[in-house]
């Protein structure tokens, strides 16, 4: 992932796709603030699976680079992780305020809002949340406003997460066992059982579509 920093020796914007600034030849990565920020952000990666949420998110609110991009991305990483995990419910004001958060930042880095697409492909479905279907429209909407998710990932994943939500952990599980090919048995219950899961999760998506579309 592209990100960018000030060199301290020639204030030139310098990429981190390079080890050194490319325009005064200096070691940003090991000295000055560049240096500190990446050390930083190395620390922040490491302690998001690692440390109570809580205890990070208030760590960054004390460092003096909380404003800067490439901290502000850890922030939104470690809020997601808070607000799906402190009450068990993703509620749209919660889900839109970090994706404002990347969506500002990208305006830098492209790259920060596919890495966070990607970072939510990872977590949803998840049984450790529950996100409702008015949160799911809100926050359908408010993607729309900033012409973000055209390619409809984040809703695909909303949809299964509200269909976890609605019928629970161990259906989402049989159907994701019975809907995998590799898991495929030739004989009529498995195919009975199959089917019967693969339209009751159609089922569950089309009412969900219908609810956003009205």
């Amino acid at each position: 992932m592209l990100e960018y920093l000030v060199c301290d020796t020639c204030t030139a914007t310098i990429s981190t796709a390079n080890s050194v600034c490319e325009f005064c030849g200096s070691d940003y990565r090991h000295g000055g603030s560049s240096g500190e920020i990446l050390r930083l952000v190395d620390e922040l990666e490491k302690k998001l699976f690692t440390t109570d949420i809580s205890e990070l998110l208030n760590y960054i609110s004390k460092s003096k680079y909380k404003n800067h991009p490439a901290i502000l991305f850890r922030k939104a990483k470690a809020l997601l992780l808070d607000y799906m995990t402190n009450d068990g419910v993703l509620s749209a004001g919660e889900f839109c305020e970090v994706i404002k958060i990347v969506n500002d930042i990208s305006k830098i880095s492209e790259d920060y809002w596919t890495e966070f697409v990607l970072y939510l492909t990872v977590f949803f479905p998840t049984s450790h949340t529950t996100l409702y279907i008015d949160d799911f429209k809100a926050t359908c909407t408010f993607l729309k406003s900033i012409n973000r998710d055209l390619d409809k990932v984040i809703e695909t994943k909303m949809i299964q997460q509200v269909i976890m939500s609605e019928a629970g952990l161990t259906f989402y599980k049989e159907y994701l066992f019975y809907s995998d090919q590799k898991n495929y048995i030739n004989n009529n219950d498995f195919i009975q059982k199959k089917q019967h899961l693969i339209d009751k999760f159609e089922k569950y998506k089309n009412s969900i579509l219908n609810q956003i579309s009205n």
